[in-house]
């Protein structure tokens, strides 16, 4: 039973980070399409309705994908209590974590923990 359940937990933690990273890829590209719109567009000299519904289509996409990231971030947090009902959470390192706590820009990266430090 143990070795099931560390075995999907090692295949969650495959999966969920290069979703994330792809998500993240997806809104710059997404923000970066609505700034070439805008560049273009103004360029191009065309008056500023010229392609406006285009413009606030991109844009929605853009917003959406921050959206989808956001919402990435909040199921990695639901995966600490998970390990914990789980049994897992010492295993994985995570039995002292915050239910709550998203990972760090280092630790989404690199998987590395930083030491918790005590703020003033």
């Amino acid at each position: 039973m143990l070795k099931q359940r560390t075995a999907a937990a090692d295949a969650i933690a495959a999966a969920i980070r290069p979703t994330e990273v792809s998500i993240d890829l997806a809104a710059i590209e997404a923000h970066r399409c609505v700034a070439v719109l805008l560049e273009q567009r103004r360029a191009s000299g065309v008056a500023l309705t010229v392609g406006l519904d285009a413009i606030s289509s991109a844009s929605r996409a853009a917003q959406l994908a921050v959206e989808a990231r956001r919402a990435a971030i909040e199921a990695h947090e639901h995966l600490t209590p998970a390990l914990r009902q789980a049994g897992l959470a010492r295993m994985y390192g995570k039995e002292d974590a915050p239910d709550n706590k998203p990972p760090s820009s280092l630790e989404f990266f690199t998987g590395a923990r930083l030491p918790m430090t005590e703020q003033a």
